[in-house]
């Protein structure tokens, strides 16, 4: 929470934010210092045991046990075991040991995204290493090993990497050949420097001397390779089939010859059966109304991918809500540029420089108070935005969205309008209940961010389409 945040954001860029944290190559490392040290040290191989155990427990509660520690703490102690035993350490067996009783202990931790990108990144190294050293067997033995090792942990938890992140690092390899085994000799310094240190202080800066050096260099280098162009690939979350296509083609590997070749082209067929739905199936225009607390937002896409984005700050909300919220919203549903924006409301100048950033035309409206509505659609059924203008005159049979919706403007909610979505910054919930009603009472559609999500609006022949996380309605 301390390092400066352009730091991480470079180390996402080349995909080590992972070091960062305590995770589970910091585990692998402590076990492999620990070994080295008793196996020096001449200890028989139960007192070694023994010694590890106390040492990376001790570290685990450090870290407070996060999801990484423990998985990589439980395989490496059962790696441990096995060596005392003499018994055969099985990776598959081992991960599947630790995920269960993760699970039995917590079934909510499921939802942690750090315990579902560590377990997955494991899984993929487990299975997939093998395989792409076999592929690459041409290669270098310290390239084939990277490029093997950098391919098999994404392979699972790409499709998760980009539902969370919209982003993978594109020098990924190359900042885990050069940078990374750096990074990982400056956490065993670290470490060296710890333990000599609470012996003697000044036994203890030997270490800190070429660590400097090297952390300097890790650094600088990292975020030279941040810097090259196009270091992230971005992209929104994957659709159902595509994700489906990308693990059929991956589990092709593990088949035979014909069986593969049928695999691979399933997963072609499902991934061209997904974007043929799609372009038939595509609208002329997407709304997307997003619940943020008090503020509110609506971001509108043609069919020729023309995005603009209205915006409404409140009183009493985080100055930066927008960059902590709105973005990763929109970047989720594949929008990393708009054409232009409104930003009404409260602070609208630090508003509109957080969102200056993903503007391509860089057409900012700054509007102060309740501005009048405007038409962000004309069809058979327009959509109307308003900011609870009571003069406001909505199109006959539209779709109307209010920015700020009062209690006691549902007494005089028109006729002629085919759905309403409403914002309730100040009443909240008990808002958005009195609307709904007063709404089901005329037969009308009333949707509320603020209780029911994200609502997704497309337009399809015609006609509105409704869907929100608790299913679709029209």
């Amino acid at each position: 929470d301390e390092l400066p945040p352009a730091l991480i954001r470079q180390f996402a860029a080349t995909g080590l934010i992972h070091i960062l944290s305590v995770s589970g190559s910091h585990m692998a490392l402590l076990f492999a210092a620990l070994q080295v040290i008793g196996r020096r040290l001449g200890w028989p191989q139960r007192v070694r045991f023994i010694f590890l155990v106390g040492i990376v427990c001790t570290y685990g509660a450090l870290s407070e046990f996060a999801a990484p520690v423990v998985r990589s703490l439980i395989m490496g102690l059962i790696s441990a075991y096995g060596v005392v035993l003499k018994r055969r350490y099985m990776g598959c067996q081992a991960l599947g040991i630790a995920i269960a009783g993760m699970l039995l202990y917590n079934p909510f931790m499921v939802f942690d995204l750090s315990f579902r990108l560590s377990c997955g990144a494991s899984a993929g190294i487990l299975l997939w290493y093998s395989k792409f050293q076999f592929i690459l067997q041409r290669f270098p033995s310290f390239l084939r090993e990277s490029l093997a090792l950098c391919a098999s942990a994404q392979i699972l938890v790409m499709p998760l990497v980009l539902a969370s992140f919209q982003a993978l690092p594109v020098y990924s390899f190359i900042a885990n050949l050069l940078v990374a085994p750096v990074l990982d000799l400056v956490i065993l310094l670290g470490l060296g420097s710890v333990i000599t240190g609470s012996i003697w202080t000044p036994l203890g800066d030997i270490f800190l001397y070429p660590l400097q050096w090297l952390l300097t260099w890790a650094i600088q280098g990292n975020a030279c390779l941040a810097a090259f162009p196009y270091s992230r690939y971005w992209h929104g979350a994957l659709s159902v089939t595509t994700a489906a296509a990308w693990y059929i083609a991956a589990g092709a590997v593990f088949l035979k010859k014909r069986q593969g070749y049928i695999a691979a082209g399933l997963s072609s067929v499902v991934w061209v059966s997904g974007q043929m739905v799609a372009w038939l199936t595509a609208p002329a225009i997407t709304v997307y109304s997003f619940d943020f607390g008090r503020d509110s937002a609506v971001c509108a896409v043609t069919a020729d991918n023309r995005v603009r984005l209205w915006y409404n700050k409140e009183n009493f909300s985080s100055r930066e809500d927008i960059s902590y919220t709105v973005i990763p919203a929109l970047q989720y549903e594949g929008i990393f540029a708009l054409d232009a924006c409104t930003v009404s409301g409260k602070d609208t100048k630090n508003t509109a420089r957080q969102l200056a950033p993903y503007l391509t035309a860089g057409k900012v409206r700054q509007c102060f108070g309740r501005p009048p509505g405007c038409t962000v659609f004309s069809g058979r059924q327009p959509y109307y935005l308003s900011w609870g203008r009571k003069e406001d005159r909505f199109p006959a049979g539209a779709c109307v969205e209010v920015f700020k919706a009062d209690k006691t403007e549902f007494f005089t909610m028109p006729e002629g309008v085919c759905a309403w979505i409403v914002h309730c910054p100040y009443k909240g919930r008990e808002a958005c209940a009195a609307w709904k009603q007063a709404a089901a009472y005329k037969g009308v559609y009333c949707f509320a961010p603020a209780t029911d999500g994200r609502v997704r609006m497309t337009y399809v022949r015609n006609r509105w389409l409704w869907e929100t996380y608790k299913g679709a309605r029209e």
